[in-house]
């Protein structure tokens, strides 16, 4: 409440009606987006498949949510990935909460042997600058804070393959591939060469595959 004020007036005086104003919280922020307390970034790991068999292609994902400038490039310290073959995949990131925005990184796992296996966390370090801080400049002289997260450690079960079913002659390859054979030339005259082009596609480790 402003209570009223004596005003001189016609050498008088004159005293208006007190204000009152309702003071609230403030607005909240616009449904589903980031809140004043959601942190500045924070990282999500995880497996497409936590049981697998030996040779099973699966993937291990990393993404990097944040909502807040970065004053270096992003240095990512992968895990160990021990008794596994590693490929490195495309990423298409979707930030896991609305308001932010988010980097990823992907790996195809192809397990070596059977057994439990713990994927330890992997790392991630940067500058971050501050909301509010006035300076744009600040990263160029040695502003900003620096930022390390680490991702939690995930445990996988592989499996041995099954003896049963199991095709003659297989020597360890496991996926699904498809071979396809060309012909540069439909039509040739005799005695004129040819070029066969043999193409193996497909999911799975394709170098563990023998000739």
């Amino acid at each position: 409440v402003i209570h009223g004020i004596q005003v001189p007036v016609d050498g008088g005086t004159a005293t208006p009606n007190a204000v009152e104003i309702a003071v609230g919280q403030p607005a909240q922020q616009r449904a589903g987006g980031a809140q004043p307390t959601d942190p500045p970034a924070f990282v999500v790991s995880g497996v497409s498949k936590r049981v697998v068999h030996v040779g099973e292609q699966f993937v291990h994902s990393l993404r990097l949510n944040h909502r807040v400038r970065f004053g270096s490039q992003v240095q990512y310290a992968a895990p160990n990935f021990s008794g596994f073959i590693t490929e490195p995949l495309d990423a298409n990131p979707r930030p896991d909460k609305p308001g932010y925005a988010a980097l990823e990184v992907r790996t195809a796992l192809f397990p070596t042997a059977p057994g439990t296996y713990t994927i330890p966390p992997a790392t991630l370090q940067f500058v971050m600058i501050e909301s509010g801080g006035g300076d744009p400049f600040a990263a160029f002289f040695g502003g900003g804070r620096i930022v390390q997260l680490k991702s939690d450690p995930i445990q996988v079960t592989v499996k041995p393959l099954p003896e049963q079913g199991k095709p003659a002659g297989f020597t360890g390859g496991v996926g699904s591939y498809r071979l396809t054979a060309s012909l540069d030339k439909s039509n040739v005259e005799a005695g004129k060469p040819v070029t066969l082009t043999l193409e193996l596609s497909g999911k799975g480790l394709i170098k563990s595959l023998k000739e």
